[in-house]
């Protein structure tokens, strides 16, 4: 009996071609301060990522005798715990005008309320060194687990703040903590400001290859010390931390850090920052730490198309022509 073929048996072969697989649920990933570039990339790759910012800097511009009270502007997702990469920028700057409505007390409950004081000789708010200093200690708890910590280093910024608590007498300075925006995980890593763009690439390193092509790209602002321990009646440099990039003076600029069963990553500002990330989550990372990617690690990289073996493009082609082929002769029979 003759019957009219299905919407679905009619779509064309081009959509059958083009089917893109799902977003793969893990690893979670959390990107702070990342231009739009750098999602869309790991979007296209289809890894779960989600966006968060450190708070904008605030041009409060105090004049002599006055204050203003300020809130933190940062967005973090409430379970950043539970994510298995977070990924820091530390190379840029946004500014924003004070706004009063911003920084209101108006949702304020019950008898106390807290913000932070800006006054005179102060002209900008930065919140991103206490900013940091509140994601480290969710950072405390995932580095605990198997997981990838990546961070950008710009320059550092250090800042001194007032915490006040406000009641209905006025406010009271009930703490003055100073903090740096680069202090993302607890580490004995000395680090010296130093700004320069020569590099090379620390050679034997699996991640050499991707580094080198992008030492063009590289302005760093940091120079780390090696950490060394007290072992055997000497100082011994820690055989878990890695250096990864070196300037012209042999300093390091870049390095890898195991710490528990956490890889972090420290690495300079690159002008071309979504490149050299999809060349990390491509080969690299799915490589030394494979149980962090279970739909891209190990052979996963066999199926998203990126790396071909020999002939494989030309027998990978002939499957879909056999597919579409085969199609096309299961319509044509029920037709």
């Amino acid at each position: 009996m003759l019957r009219k073929l299905t919407q679905k048996e009619e779509q064309p072969i081009a959509d059958f071609e083009n089917k893109q697989p799902e977003v793969h649920q893990h690893p979670m990933i959390c990107l702070f301060d990342f231009d739009d570039d750098v999602h869309q990339e790991l979007k296209r790759l289809k890894f779960n990522c989600v966006k968060g910012n450190l708070g904008s800097s605030i041009k409060v511009n105090n004049q002599p005798y006055t204050e203003r009270l300020i809130r933190l502007n940062y967005d973090s997702p409430k379970n950043l715990h539970e994510f298995d990469i977070v990924m820091l920028d530390m190379t840029g700057t946004k500014i924003e005008n004070y706004s009063a409505n911003d920084h209101s007390l108006e949702n304020a409950k019950g008898s106390k309320a807290y913000a932070f004081r800006s006054h005179f000789p102060e002209q900008v708010f930065d919140p991103r060194p206490i900013t940091v200093n509140i994601i480290s200690k969710e950072i405390k708890d995932i580095v605990k687990k198997r997981s990838i910590i990546i961070a950008f280093f710009g320059q550092e910024n250090k800042a001194d703040y007032e915490f006040v608590e406000i009641t209905s007498r006025g406010s009271v300075v009930i703490d003055r903590p100073s903090y740096s925006n680069l202090d993302f995980y607890s580490s004995n890593v000395f680090r010296v400001e130093r700004h320069g763009s020569k590099a090379v690439a620390v050679r034997n390193e699996k991640i050499s290859s991707i580094l080198e092509k992008h030492l063009s790209e590289i302005e760093y602002s940091n120079v780390f010390k090696h950490p060394t321990t007290w072992r055997d009646g000497t100082s011994q440099k820690i055989e878990d931390f890695i250096p990864l990039l070196l300037n012209d003076r042999e300093e390091i600029i870049s390095y890898a850090h195991l710490v528990n069963n956490c890889l972090i990553l420290v690495f300079p500002d690159m002008k071309e920052k979504s490149q050299f990330i999809s060349e990390l989550f491509k080969t690299y990372l799915p490589d030394v730490m494979p149980d962090i990617f279970p739909y891209h690690g190990e052979f996963g990289w066999l199926n998203n198309g990126e790396y071909l073996l020999p002939n494989e493009g030309a027998l990978l082609r002939q499957k879909l022509e056999l597919s579409v082929e085969y199609r096309k002769s299961l319509q044509n029979i029920e037709q």
